[in-house]
């Protein structure tokens, strides 16, 4: 079993990201997690005293948590030094997309944050280009742009799905739900991991799609998600798509 012992960071201004960091149950030393594909914790590395004080880690007595291989991977976020979540994925990302308006004002953590719950492609050139006006040098944020662009793939269907998940998040009755469900179940080939969890978003921000969760095509939709997207889901969340 793993304690956690705090956080380290790469950045001191707020909102950030933390790296949690763990103690040994009856041992010593310091260690990180290495999360898999699955999103499950594949074991425990060991990290130095050295790099424990170059990374500047902080003993956080305001979170507790204890952990163990095969168990779900905690991430950390923090609006401030004295407001943050640590907890698992969906966890956080519910309390990021819940304080997204104030962390959009900060951008490097708005770029971080949006990779992390998926956003469109085109919010995502959006908070690069945001990102980019921190460079006072043209040339390095030209630089910047031109490879952080460069890692952003265009697809003409990728951004069409892009487009029937804006339309599923601001349907405004229920049969036009019905009707971009189909035109999403068409493209279902074509998801992209990004597409799952903003879809899913839409399902549980929109009551025009969860009040309907029950009904067949919606259901199945909902399934596919989960299922294909291997999206794991709050208490909370699993209620509202009870219908």
């Amino acid at each position: 079993m793993f304690n956690l012992y705090g956080f380290a960071t790469a950045a001191r201004e707020h909102p950030h990201f933390g790296i949690p960091i763990f103690t040994r149950e009856n041992g010593e030393g310091f260690y990180s997690q290495k999360i898999g594909e699955d999103g499950l914790i594949d074991e425990f590395l060991p990290i130095s005293h050295v790099e424990i004080e170059k990374l500047r880690v902080e003993n956080d007595r305001s979170h507790e948590g204890s952990l163990e291989e095969g168990s779900a991977a905690h991430y950390a976020f923090f609006l401030h030094k004295s407001e943050g979540v640590f907890s698992d994925r969906p966890s956080v990302e519910a309390y990021i997309e819940k304080n997204m308006e104030l962390i959009s004002s900060f951008a490097i953590a708005n770029l971080q944050a949006l990779r992390f719950i998926g956003c469109s492609r085109s919010k995502e050139l959006e908070a690069v280009e945001k990102f980019s006006q921190i460079f006072e040098n043209g040339d390095v944020r030209e630089r910047f742009l031109a490879v952080e662009r460069s890692l952003i793939p265009a697809d003409e269907v990728w951004e069409k799905i892009d487009e029937l998940i804006d339309r599923l998040n601001s349907s405004s009755n229920f049969a036009m739900t019905h009707d971009v469900i189909s035109d999403l179940q068409r493209h279902q080939s074509d998801f992209q991991p990004r597409h799952f969890k903003m879809a899913m978003r839409a399902c549980l921000n929109n009551n025009q799609v969860h009040w309907i969760s029950g009904d067949d095509d919606v259901r199945i939709f909902i399934n596919f998600l989960i299922d294909r997207g291997q999206l794991r889901l709050t208490s909370q969340a699993m209620k509202k798509l009870q219908g």
